[in-house]
């Protein structure tokens, strides 16, 4: 939570402009895969039970309403900046830790991290267009660079990631030399 303050802080100063706003989500999204625990072990899939996504529902909706609530005095800098990463993540991290453990939280923030760089592309072209082509033009368009950048993204991650001896891709790879 302070490594956010810290951030949060930081964020606060910058210019209020689209390009430091694009700067800014490329470097938080490259530096956070850095910071974050990497998990050496297995970590099962783990399905989440009808009463925890309700209280999952119900803390995420008790948070927005506090930020929402709370944006006229706040700013839209800062009810920005509350939205993004404690809404979401606190909520998640907290249930998935008490639910399946350290580990899998540590995937859930690396996940969400990546996530970050199809979130932050969806509101850029909604900022640029926005203005320009009204909202159903410029939520269409965002929404498919939206989801490119998230396969762009997911392509990145799958040639950096090193295949196993003993899965599929390896014997295709086999098969292919």
């Amino acid at each position: 939570m302070s490594a956010w303050l810290a951030a949060a802080l930081l964020l606060a100063q910058l210019p209020r402009s689209l390009a430091w706003a694009v700067a800014a989500a490329c470097t938080a999204v490259a530096m956070s895969q850095r910071v974050l625990p990497r998990v050496a072990g297995h970590v099962p899939a783990a399905r989440a039970g009808r009463a925890d996504l309700v209280a999952r529902m119900f803390a995420g909706a008790l948070l927005t309403l506090a930020v929402t609530g709370l944006s006229a005095s706040m700013g839209a800098t800062w009810s920005g900046l509350l939205s993004v990463f404690p809404l979401l993540g606190i909520v998640l991290a907290v249930s998935a830790q008490r639910e399946h453990g350290p580990d899998f939280v540590a995937l859930l923030m690396r996940g969400m991290v990546v996530g970050r760089g199809s979130f932050a592309a969806f509101f850029a072209a909604t900022a640029a267009m926005l203005p320009r082509y009204g909202v159903w033009a410029s939520f269409a368009c965002a929404s498919a660079i939206s989801i490119v950048v998230q396969g762009a993204t997911r392509r990145m991650l799958d040639a950096r990631r090193p295949v196993r001896a003993g899965s599929s891709e390896a014997s295709l790879q086999r098969r292919v030399e």
